[in-house]
């Protein structure tokens, strides 16, 4: 199939023909927003359908999975059992039409219909029901109404021959005013009790339930005014919400339950049909009867809302309408993203933190992810391919022809180049000069002009600012505070003064919700500050003390991780919460911990390296486990971006070198993409990587092999594109010379100055300037290293550049080994014949004439 380009393009790629480059066996996915504009409600298709079968557009909602169930009747209510429970599974509750009781694992996916005796025929409707775990003890209470009475069940699961339902005791209490919106709902060992205008609680006590009182109107509070009609009552962590009229109030349930409760009130000109509440980000929603409302935005509705089939759900990062038996899914900007159509009658649950939902009726329990963006996944395609993406809105038809070519990798072509080129960008990368580019000088690169910095640093956040700290002694700091595509920026100077810090070798910078967090270290303590923009200094937040060493500590953000030597080779992992002060520590129970990985551009994971298993914890109520990867017992480091992670390992020989591309596709899934081939690199230092999050940069310092020596190396990698595209440029370099890098900045250290020298930024990299150092480090190659090189198994030479191919050719003549070091010829910098003293040319003699014998590196001074 030949496509025909066309100068006029309706997608983001010049001539609507796209190119795409992979290795065998990679999974590869694209943001749809590279090549076509999302700013419309819009379809996409692939075609031909019977040649894209490795190929898939994946949509903003994603089914995760479909379980068949077997409920009695169309359920009416479910909820999220144990939701504050951090030690128990989740579950969801199901209650039917016909009043039957169900519980539903997320995680054994299994449906336990509960046998409740008799309860059904004694009393004419079941209002409501929850299920608590208190002390180990699983309680069922159930809410039930004949016409003239209203009574309160406690039930108890026990254990004789098997597992029954026992009623414990039953309550008269007050008559229910509004059955239709009271509820139930269970935090703990407390219930509250929704009834008309007030909510009462109570407790679990020995078996019992102690009525403990009732939730008062703040007597401070002149907005809200008194309670009227509590309809649509959400629990939280720490607060219920419902609407009043046409009030959304959410009302704290933190301190005495009898004292003055704090309630926030949000007023409407108009009456709420239906809202949610999202307490971890103090953020609402709200549907009327002809708009979505979130916080300060408005979208009207196209079909006008209905009181009791319209629902509305806030997660981490989207709202979910549903409108009788669609699911419509919009953006925190209130765009339209996504909708599912003509469900069965249906009810779901959302669990906001991970970006899911569980979709349930009569006959399956459907659990679906929310992504970003839609993507094309290309799953081990394995051989090329020409097919179409289709883009269709209200007013155009785009069709994208892509051709998707399968490619090997060898990277003898870069190192020939390198023989005469100290930089050698890959062909896949153009190296353009900053000056031909008409770059306007940086903030940043301004600053680092004119600041004689020992050490520069920047601080991965998920802000729109850029937090970049300098070092210009040994106790002296400067804080650049940048906003993003701003040429300004807020300076902040401080001295870092806190005893015996000196003393410490793992100290930590971090940022959270712009707040700026220094942690050290001692033995046993770990120490927390933050910076207190003010007054310009580090102020004491929190102090952990353990009971064994400390080995390592790495903070996501929203938690510091402290790994801990319990006893010989037996480790400990705890962690605790920042903005927490006086929560304690908790324990994640794992054998064999070697090491931990955190990084606040992945503010609620935790990556742990164990004897012979790579782990992921998600932790942002409970920790739970997503992934796991069987792995070997190496030297590993894991390097975290706002997407992806990058796993490096090696064996203490190198015969393994492993470099393996991990993606966050979603908040509870994680895919591996595939391995980057580190054969034809060595010496690799996998623990002093160069990493630039912002641009999804880093830099592995190695040797490569040039003809008969190694020469140290600086290799750039991107995480994100295609495997085969992934390497950016080789540096060559002297083995103590020393780089950094900031935003989108590599930096060169001479002497007691920093000088930036290539800019990455937006998928273009160019030369700000050359670096005049001359490459004077060399290491002779060991005979096993020369057998890859100069014997049969030398491997084919496949051109990864576009060059043509050329062989890498060794030196016809040994016999000739006379140098005219008086040669006005310029020598080629990549091989021994690079000399600045006599000295060195008496060892190239040596080396030419024993040969493969000296094998430590050579430094010249």
């Amino acid at each position: 199939m030949q496509f025909i380009p066309v100068m006029k393009a309706c997608s983001l790629v010049e001539g609507n023909f796209l190119n795409l480059y992979g290795v065998e066996n990679e999974i590869i996915y694209y943001d749809i927003r590279e090549f076509f504009s999302l700013e419309q409600e819009n379809f996409l298709s692939l075609e031909p359908q019977e040649i894209v079968k490795n190929i898939k557009i994946i949509n903003t909602i994603e089914q995760e999975y479909e379980i068949p169930l077997q409920l009695e009747s169309h359920p009416r209510d479910i909820r999220l059992g144990n939701k504050f429970n951090q030690n128990l599974e989740s579950t969801i509750i199901i209650i039917d039409e016909e009043d039957q009781f169900y519980e539903y694992s997320l995680i054994s996916q299994q449906l336990v219909k509960f046998q409740i005796p008799d309860y059904h025929l004694n009393h004419l409707d079941l209002v409501d029901g929850i299920l608590l775990n208190v002390y180990d003890k699983k309680y069922i209470i159930i809410d039930e109404s004949t016409i003239a009475q209203t009574y309160l069940m406690l039930f108890e699961e026990v254990f004789y021959n098997q597992f029954e339902i026992k009623q414990q005791a039953e309550y008269v209490v007050a008559f229910q005013q509004n059955g239709e919106n009271n509820k139930l709902f269970g935090v703990g060992n407390t219930i509250y009790r929704i009834n008309y205008n007030q909510i009462q609680i109570y407790q679990i006590e020995q078996d019992k339930l102690n009525l403990k009182g009732f939730i008062k109107k703040s007597q401070n509070n002149h907005e809200c005014g008194p309670l009227s009609n509590i309809i649509k009552a959400k629990i939280h962590q720490n607060s219920i919400s419902f609407i009043d009229s046409n009030t959304l109030v959410i009302v704290q349930l933190i301190g005495n339950i009898n004292d003055e409760i704090n309630q926030k009130c949000i007023k409407f000109n108009e009456e709420i049909y239906n809202y949610d509440y999202y307490e971890f980000l103090d953020e609402y929603v709200v549907v009327t009867h002809n708009q979505l409302v979130f916080g300060n935005q408005r979208r009207d509705l196209n079909i006008q809302a209905a009181k009791h089939t319209t629902n509305v759900f806030l997660t981490q990062n989207n709202i979910l309408f549903v409108l009788s038996s669609n699911i419509e899914l919009y953006s925190k900007e209130l765009k339209f993203l996504d909708v599912i159509l003509n469900q069965n009658q249906f009810v779901i649950e959302v669990i906001p933190e991970t970006d899911q939902f569980i979709s349930i009726d009569k006959s399956n329990a459907k659990l679906f992810h929310l992504i970003q963006s839609p993507m094309i996944r290309i799953n081990k395609q394995n051989e090329d391919i020409d097919f179409q993406l289709n883009q269709i809105t209200e007013q155009d038809e785009c069709t994208l022809n892509v051709h998707f070519s399968v490619q090997q990798i060898n990277y003898n072509n870069l190192f020939e180049k390198l023989k005469n080129q100290k930089l050698v960008p890959s062909t896949a990368w153009k190296l353009y000069d900053c000056n031909q580019k008409q770059n306007q000088i940086s903030t940043l690169e301004q600053l680092i002009k004119e600041n004689k910095a020992k050490l520069i640093v920047e601080l991965p956040s998920l802000s729109q600012k850029e937090y970049i700290l300098i070092r210009e002694d040994q106790n002296e700091f400067t804080l650049i505070v940048q906003q993003q595509k701003v040429n300004s920026y807020e300076q902040y100077q401080f001295k870092l003064e806190i005893q015996d810090i000196e003393k410490s070798d793992n100290q930590l910078w971090w940022v959270l919700d712009d707040e700026v967090y220094f942690t050290f270290h001692l033995i046993d303590r770990c120490y927390i500050f933050r910076l207190d923009y003010g007054i310009e200094n580090l102020m004491f937040h929190k102090e952990i003390t353990l009971n064994y060493k400390l080995l390592k500590v790495v903070s996501s953000g929203n938690y510091l991780f402290i790994l801990g030597e319990q006893k010989a080779n037996i480790n400990v992992l705890l962690y605790s919460s920042i903005s927490d002060v006086q929560q304690e520590q908790k324990k994640i129970q794992l054998p064999t911990i070697k090491d931990i990985f955190a990084s606040p551009l992945q503010k609620d994971y935790l990556i742990i390296k164990m004897e012979k298993q790579l782990v992921v914890y998600h932790l942002l109520i409970v920790p739970q486990q997503i992934f796991k990867e069987i792995v070997k017992p190496s030297e590993t480091n894991v390097i975290i971006f706002k997407k992806y992670f990058v796993v490096l390992m090696k064996s203490s020989d190198e015969k393994e070198k492993i470099c393996e591309v991990y993606f966050f596709k979603s908040t509870q899934k994680i895919e591996k993409l595939g391995r980057s081939p580190m054969e034809q690199f060595s010496q690799i230092q996998i623990q002093d990587t160069l990493v630039q999050t912002s641009q999804n940069v880093f830099y592995l310092k190695c040797q490569v092999k040039l003809e008969k020596i190694k020469r140290n190396a600086l290799v750039a990698f991107k995480v994100g594109k295609s495997i085969y595209n992934s390497l950016m440029f080789i540096l060559l370099r002297n083995k103590n010379s020393e780089y950094q890098v900031i935003s989108d900045l590599l930096l060169k250290q001479n002497s007691d100055q920093l000088m930036p020298m290539i800019s990455i930024r937006n998928n273009e990299m160019c030369l700000i300037q050359e670096d005049d150092e001359k490459i004077i480090d060399f290491e002779p190659l060991k005979d096993e290293d020369l057998n890859l090189v100069d014997g049969d198994d030398r491997p084919p030479i496949v051109d990864n550049s576009g060059d043509i191919d050329q062989d890498n050719r060794d030196d016809q003549n040994d016999d000739d080994n006379t140098l005219d070091l008086e040669s006005d010829e310029d020598l080629p910098i990549g091989s021994f014949l690079v000399m600045s003293t006599i000295e060195e040319a008496l060892i190239y003699s040596l080396f030419r004439t024993f040969g493969r014998r000296r094998v430590e590196t050579i430094d010249i001074v």
